[in-house]
């Protein structure tokens, strides 16, 4: 077919090199005159006709065939990269809806505002604005992952998670700004989560630190350090931190599951879960003063639900003695709100899915509804089972109400933050 093409277009007229020569369906191909015979006659030649389904133009001078106003060379290659493409996300990491949106989205959105800062925010706050927040926050995240869905059920989703959703429905030009502040926002919550852990280690490992408990500069360089580590872990490979995450992640849970069980069964009298104890609490200035606080458990809910609904903004309080803000409503959603992020942990990983469209709406609606049960649930459990000054002197309350003992949540809290870190590292 080509060698046609090229003899019709060489053979024309000189004026008509350089444009492109029709080629004619099989009915309007005249046959060409083959040559003489010993008889004296030409010997007509079967003419050669393009498929139809080629779509050939015609050729040029320069012989290059045409198709559909485009080179053929050029669509050839396109149609070849367009099937590397294809095998590739056919074949991805097949991973299902559970271990590839699920657990990294709960995992990542589960974090160390749960377990360090949300007893202080019912202090401050009380339990009905400390709900109302979080309700809010929860909201927020819910329409978020609604529109994920919507988004991700509109077409196939290929390689290259958020990034590629939020350029697809926002286009390059404003996508390209909106991802950069995804990139920001997610290595701004990896150094979060670092910190985090660095503050539940001073208190399980008290002499095991670089420098001084308490010191804003040992936090600094315990966490560097931890960065390094998981630098180290994701650059082996995404296996390595699905792997960890969801061992991570199941320790959250059972975390989760002893912070209920310890504020539901209340204080016991065998000295792990001591009615009242005492806590050093350290003033800005170095002072060191010791307090003695007390909780009851959920059996007292009634008394500590009266005395914990409404707001108390100016009370003082020991847990963060360097923190003199004086929050309201708003403030203390913003401190709340990076508790609810992490819904696109799952859609971060779309090449390493099965089916990306079907997996990202249904394990990130989960993840979410899920997510947002167990910090509403919490905000009414942490008021109904200590008074006002023992949720604002105790900045690890989570941990004094854990059954069966209290090191329990404060390991907990360090898989929790660095299985986040991790998802955070990798979405980013």
């Amino acid at each position: 077919s080509s060698r046609f093409l090229v003899e019709a277009a060489s053979l024309g007229p000189r004026r008509n090199r350089g444009r492109r020569t029709q080629v004619f369906k099989e009915s309007h191909v005249q046959p060409r005159i083959g040559p003489m015979t010993a008889e004296g006659s030409r010997v007509p030649v079967k003419p050669c006709v393009l498929p139809a389904a080629a779509k050939l133009e015609g050729a040029d001078a320069e012989h290059t065939l045409w198709q559909n106003g485009r080179p053929s060379t050029t669509v050839v290659a396109e149609h070849a990269a367009a099937k590397v493409r294809a095998a590739a996300e056919r074949g991805g990491g097949g991973q299902n809806v559970v271990f590839g949106v699920i657990f990294p989205c709960m995992s990542n959105i589960l974090g160390v505002i749960l377990f360090l800062r949300a007893p202080w925010i019912v202090g401050k706050a009380g339990i009905a604005n400390a709900f109302g927040l979080v309700f809010i926050c929860c909201t927020c995240t819910f329409v978020t992952t609604l529109s994920l869905s919507a988004v991700a059920t509109n077409g196939k989703i290929m390689g290259g998670g958020s990034y590629y959703i939020i350029s697809r429905s926002l286009g390059p030009a404003l996508g390209a700004g909106v991802g950069l502040c995804f990139y920001m926002a997610n290595s701004i919550g990896a150094a979060m989560y670092l910190m985090g852990t660095v503050e539940a280690w001073e208190m399980a490992m008290p002499n095991a630190q670089l420098l001084e408990v308490g010191d804003i500069n040992n936090i600094r360089c315990t966490a560097l350090v931890l960065l390094g580590a998981c630098l180290v872990v994701v650059g082996g490979g995404l296996k390595y931190v699905v792997r960890l995450g969801t061992v991570f992640l199941f320790i959250v849970l059972f975390v989760i599951t002893c912070m209920y069980l310890g504020c539901f069964i209340g204080p016991d009298q065998l000295g792990t879960q001591p009615g009242s104890y005492t806590m050093t609490l350290v003033s800005e200035a170095g002072v060191r003063t010791v307090k003695e606080l007390s909780w009851g458990g959920i059996a007292q809910a009634g008394e500590f639900f009266r005395e914990n609904w409404g707001p108390a903004w100016e009370a003082a309080q020991g847990a963060y003695p360097a923190d003199k803000t004086i929050y309201n409503f708003v403030s203390m959603m913003g401190l709340w709100f990076p508790a609810n992020t992490g819904i696109m942990a799952g859609s971060n990983r779309s090449a390493d899915l099965a089916d990306p469209s079907g997996s990202i709406p249904k394990g990130t609606l989960f993840a979410q509804l899920s997510t947002s049960f167990v910090y509403l649930s919490f905000i009414l459990v942490f008021g109904c089972v200590a008074p006002r000054q023992t949720l604002l002197d105790d900045k690890f309350f989570a941990s004094t109400a854990a059954f069966p003992f209290r090191e329990v949540v404060v390991w907990g809290v360090m898989a929790s933050t660095i299985g986040a870190a991790l998802t955070s590292i990798v979405s980013g």
